[in-house]
């Protein structure tokens, strides 16, 4: 018996820290992402052109690598934190992601946009809506959810248009 107690102890262990680090540049501004399970967002300023914009997620998606129960460094200020933390909610940045960095010690995601040109410069940047269909073709190509990251969080796909894991990954978009 206490044989098996050491070992649910021991898968439970390698579990919880199946997250691991990743470092990614990505100088060609193709990585893309997405967090779901969204809290109260914090914004702190540095000064008027930076800052961060702080939150906790249950899952992000950046490319193929896949974080839960993590908290959400993202290097800027322009994001509406005005919105219910009881609707099932979603972030995406405006543009492409130039570096994410995620910190298995201490469970911190931090992610930076590429430089943005004239065609988003009115824009925030980044969003956190409810996940709605609408919401979702609105903010094409960037708001593109796979499937599955939507059932762990939520328990279906809700009703809205999502993609597969390869499509999200091998799409040109």
């Amino acid at each position: 018996m206490k044989k098996f107690i050491l070992l649910g102890i021991f898968i439970l262990t390698f579990v919880a820290q199946a997250n691991s680090s990743f470092n990614i540049i990505d100088d060609d501004y193709s990585m893309k992402g997405y967090c779901l399970g969204i809290g109260k967002a914090k914004v702190d300023k540095v000064d008027e052109y930076s800052g961060t914009t702080t939150f906790k997620a249950v899952l992000c998606r950046v490319d193929n690598n896949v974080v839960r129960n993590v908290t959400v460094l993202f290097d800027y200020t322009d994001v509406n934190t005005n919105y219910d933390v009881r609707k099932k909610l979603f972030f995406i940045p405006v543009e492409h992601l130039s570096q994410a960095k995620y910190n298995s010690d201490n469970n911190i995601l931090r992610i930076e946009m590429q430089m943005r040109g004239t065609f988003h410069k009115n824009l925030p940047d980044g969003f956190i809506l409810p996940i709605t269909s609408k919401n979702i073709k609105d903010h094409l190509p960037y708001a593109k959810i796979v499937d599955e990251d939507l059932v762990e969080v939520y328990g279906s796909t809700l009703g809205v248009p999502t993609v597969s894991e390869d499509e999200f990954l091998n799409e040109d978009y």
